[in-house]
């Protein structure tokens, strides 16, 4: 995996244009990662292998899991969100 930050692919857009060609460059702003660059082939792979399912073809196994999740506390100011 390679990282880099903005300023670095700024400054040398052409070397991660080509490395983005063998792996994905993930360019960090501020110390944390922003954005990803790939190759135009792995995108396109990506999204042509994406797949959404709907809940009623979800197996009981992956149901199971879903329903003993929880979710960190540092959100618990989205439940409010379900309530409007």
């Amino acid at each position: 995996m390679t990282i880099a930050t903005a300023t670095q692919v700024k400054q040398s857009f052409g070397r991660f244009h080509d490395k983005a060609q063998q792996e994905p460059v993930f360019i960090q702003k501020h110390g944390r990662n922003s954005v990803v660059l790939l190759s135009a082939d792995l995108y396109a792979e990506l999204i042509e292998s994406r797949q959404a399912l709907a809940v009623r073809d979800l197996d009981q196994a992956t149901l199971d899991l879903i329903a003993e999740t929880e979710m960190p506390a540092d959100h618990d100011h989205l439940n409010a969100l379900m309530d409007e």
